[in-house]
């Protein structure tokens, strides 16, 4: 998770369970859920460590 950064194909491709409707920003958290959910990694240490990647990028 150390290189990783988290985004969203807005507009385009909205996440479950918007699917169907104009993709926003503010779905990033959905594709925190499913990464957390997928790698079985607390979705808080998800959040800080992509938040201290976006920082230092």
């Amino acid at each position: 998770m150390k290189q990783t950064m988290i985004e969203t194909d807005s507009p385009f491709a909205a996440p479950v369970p918007f699917r169907g409707e104009t993709n926003a920003p503010l779905y990033v958290k959905e594709v925190v859920k499913k990464i957390s959910s997928v790698k079985t990694i607390p979705l808080e240490k998800i959040q800080k460590q992509t938040v201290k990647n976006s920082i230092k990028f």
